[in-house]
This record gives C-alpha cells, structure tokens and sequence, in this order.
C-alpha cells in the first residue's frame, strides 16, 4: 500500500469484480472464491518496479513498457513458491494476454488463454477505465462497458464481457461502490493486512521474500472480512 496505494486500491476491485464475474458465469463458491484471490494478487509483479515506472504508467517509453510488461512473469514466479496458491498462478500469468493474440507475456489468443486470465483481464481494464490515475483519463462505468463490449472478441472474451456482473445505473453502482469501499476500510483498519511492498509489512523480510504462513493468513483474513460486510 505504501509503496504503490494505486495499485492497492485496484486489486481491492479487481478481486470482488473478478469473484462477481465468476458468479455470473456459473462458477462454484471455490472457483469464485480462487478468481477474487487471484485479483488480489495479478499485479503483485509490480513490487519490483520502480516508484517511478508505477507513477507514470500513462507516459512510458517502449523501453520503459518493456520493462512494465516483465510483471506477470515477476508475480507468477513469486507465487510459485506458495503450493496452496496454484491454482490462481495462470491467471496472474496471463492477465495482460488479449483475445487476439495481441498481449503478454506469450501472446495467447482465444480459448489458449485460461478463463480465469480472460477474467481478471476484463476486470482489470474496467476498473483502469473508470479510475483516477496519473496522466490518464476516466470514463464513466458506463462508458467503460460501451469500450468493453466494442473490444469484445477482439481484446476480450465476449463471454465474460457479457457475463453482466454488475448493474451499472446510477443508484446501483453508487451502492456497490461504496460495498468495495467499505470492504478496504476493513482491510485498512487491521494492522499487517497492508497490501504494500512486500519488504516493508509483517508478512515479508528485509529481502522481500514473502513467509507462507502469514500471507496464507492475510488472504484469507482479507476474504473473510470482505465477506461479512456483504452480508
């Protein structure tokens, strides 16, 4: 959180709207549960970037996207060293891969790219959309559907595009962003569940290598927080 709070609040979203998204396409209790967990962590690649790269994600040089686009292979290898987060490890991999064939890291297209991947991706670009972010601009969340829907089959799976996880008139989307924002003031107010700089928090050392246990219990204690303030 400290190092990048952007990037915090944004995988805050990514993980309920990826668990949503899930939900409205059928998916059991686990595998939503596994989706919302791997929208916590896609981007925590982004731990070995620069303050400088982070904060200037609107205005990089293709040598410096070069760099950015080292992410996903960063946060997979990172997490391969935690057996019980397997199964999310495809989906940070390949959440940056486009429906085309146009993304990274290997340039995946259609159904090559892990559903859980497609997922995260059209949650991703839709909170990216309708976020405040340095030198980049915001869309309404309806406007973010309207580019969703014209990119569909072409950076993103249709099927997820159109799974209608959220309904995006104004008094809807009002109460549900003030659920996510309810859910990360629970997480803020508990000490050690920062989503920060590995190095700098209770779950990592002075290298930045990450201790099992306490991640495992950070995650789940984030999931079972989040939980009891949606109901």
């Amino acid at each position: 959180r400290d190092k990048d709070p952007i990037t915090y609040g944004h995988s805050l979203k990514v993980a309920e709207y990826s668990r949503l998204t899930a939900e409205a396409l059928g998916m059991n209790l686990k595998e939503a549960e596994r989706l919302y967990q791997a929208g916590l962590l896609h981007d925590i690649g982004k731990i070995r970037l620069s303050r400088q790269l982070l904060h200037n994600l609107g205005q990089l040089s293709a040598e410096e996207f070069d760099i950015v686009k080292y992410h996903p292979l960063i946060g997979e290898k990172f997490l391969r060293q935690f057996p019980f987060l397997a199964d999310i490890l495809p989906a940070v991999l390949h959440h940056h891969e486009r429906f085309d064939g146009s993304g990274y890291p290997r340039g995946l297209s259609g159904d090559e790219i892990p559903l859980g991947a497609r997922i995260v991706a059209v949650c991703d670009a839709f909170d990216a959309m309708i976020s405040e972010r340095p030198r980049m601009g915001r869309m309404d969340p309806a406007e973010a559907q309207i580019q969703l829907k014209s990119n569909a089959g072409l950076l993103y799976d249709p099927r997820v595009v159109d799974a209608g996880w959220v309904d995006l008139r104004p008094g809807n989307w009002a109460r549900w962003r003030d659920r996510v924002t309810a859910v990360r003031r629970e997480i803020e107010s508990r000490p050690g569940l920062e989503m920060g700089s590995v190095a700098d928090h209770e779950y990592g050392d002075e290298t930045g290598r990450i201790r099992p246990g306490r991640l495992a219990a950070w995650i789940f204690r984030v999931e079972d927080r989040g939980e009891r303030i949606k109901r």
